[in-house]
């Protein structure tokens, strides 16, 4: 369910005529952030506190970037519950965000209010059972959206290859929110059924903006006690520089063959082909080192590439130990992939670093891999932007 017509102050249009029987989940939340309403008040300017007289501004960031860092939603040895089956009854990961913080005084609030969702990412624990992502997006007021950098999604290979990412992406507005020279985009103080940024040639955080007609008034008697337009403060939609993206074992095409190095059956991942075989994914890699890249085409890549502000991209991928020499395939691959990226004039390519881990956990019942089910390989592999070498391959 969501709202046409909150600010978080007055009723929300689902409530006018109760058309509906429960209460509007944005009702009486506050669409705009608290510092925009205290940021001229008096403010203790905390002489007393070697954090603000001692410390400098660089050290004292440091530190809040250190606190406010999640370092336990993606624990590296624990399974991930929700790649496993529906995640009815299974709880997200607890996560350590100092956001008390925050609490402790008016001073370190408006230094920091924006960090803890500038520093972590949008975490979609499991691509075709959304409702297991953290934060919930509908619980998001329409600033912390405006203000996420990160998305972090684990899905199954045929959603990564058969275009359900590139649509879910999409909905990000990634060209939107890349902020170019000709100005950068607000997203809306309020809810219009979903998240809507609009363009302004000269825009910061805070600016008070002209919104738009309600898109229903026109429709709508009960929304007849609504002015057609008002005035609201909004924050400029951040640019997304990251994205990590996560198979598990049993996401691969192939994951419940045998580990035999079967060409059918081996795992295969390329950002230019869908569902390519080892063959093909080999000789394409071939291909790169000998300097020729191939067109990113209509698979996967091209949703990487939809992302022109991306500073990084991680691929974090799993898969049973008996399959580690098929996985290591995979990454020698992998090391040969650029991503070019939309309009930007760069690409990403591999930072030259994989990182290596294997945990294990307690048997499970598997028909297919019986005792050596709880031992695990992961591999990740990084990508950094560069400006481009060729721009137009």
């Amino acid at each position: 369910m969501s709202c046409t017509n909150s600010d978080g102050v007055n009723v929300c249009d689902c409530q006018t005529g109760n058309r509906i029987n429960r209460p509007c989940e944005f009702y009486h939340r506050r669409l705009e952030p608290f510092a925009f309403a205290i940021e001229n008040d008096p403010c203790n300017p905390q002489h007393e506190s070697p954090l603000f007289t001692t410390v400098p501004m660089e050290i004292r960031n440091m530190i809040y970037e250190y606190a406010l860092t999640d370092c336990t939603s993606h624990p590296p040895n624990r399974d991930n519950v929700f790649r496993r089956y529906p995640p009815r009854g299974s709880k997200l990961p607890l996560s350590d965000i100092g956001t008390a913080l925050l609490q402790t005084c008016r001073a370190v609030y408006l230094e920091t209010y924006k960090m803890p969702i500038l520093l972590n990412p949008y975490i979609v624990y499991n691509f075709q059972f959304r409702q297991t992502q953290r934060p919930k997006l509908m619980k998001l007021a329409p600033w912390q959206y405006a203000l996420i950098q990160s998305l972090d999604i684990s899905l199954q290979q045929i959603a990564l290859e058969q275009g359900e990412l590139a649509g879910y992406i999409e909905r990000w507005s990634p060209v939107k929110r890349s902020q170019g020279v000709d100005g950068a985009f607000y997203v809306m103080p309020r809810f219009y059924r979903s998240f809507c940024l609009v363009h302004s040639a000269t825009a910061k955080d805070g600016d008070t903006i002209l919104l738009p007609n309600n898109p229903r008034a026109s429709y709508d008697k009960n929304l007849s006690t609504f002015s057609p337009k008002s005035e609201a403060r909004a924050m400029l939609a951040r640019p997304l520089t990251r994205l990590t993206l996560r198979l598990s074992r049993t996401d691969w095409w192939t994951w419940a063959s045998p580990p035999e190095q079967a060409n059918t059956q081996h795992l295969h991942l390329d950002p230019t082909l869908k569902h390519p075989s080892k063959n093909q994914m080999m000789q394409l890699a071939d291909q790169r080192r000998a300097g020729t890249h191939p067109q990113i085409g209509e698979s996967w890549g091209k949703c990487v590439a939809s992302i022109p502000s991306l500073k990084t991209l991680e691929l974090v991928l799993e898969t049973f130990a008996p399959k580690r020499l098929q996985l290591e395939t995979v990454v020698q691959c992998a090391k040969t992939w650029k991503f070019p990226l939309l309009s930007s004039g760069a690409e990403l390519v591999w930072d030259g670093r994989v990182e290596q881990a294997n945990w294990t956990k307690d048997p499970e019942l598997d028909p297919h891999w019986s005792g050596q089910i709880g031992h695990f390989e992961v591999r990740i592999v990084r990508y950094r932007r560069q400006k481009a070498v060729n721009p137009s391959s």
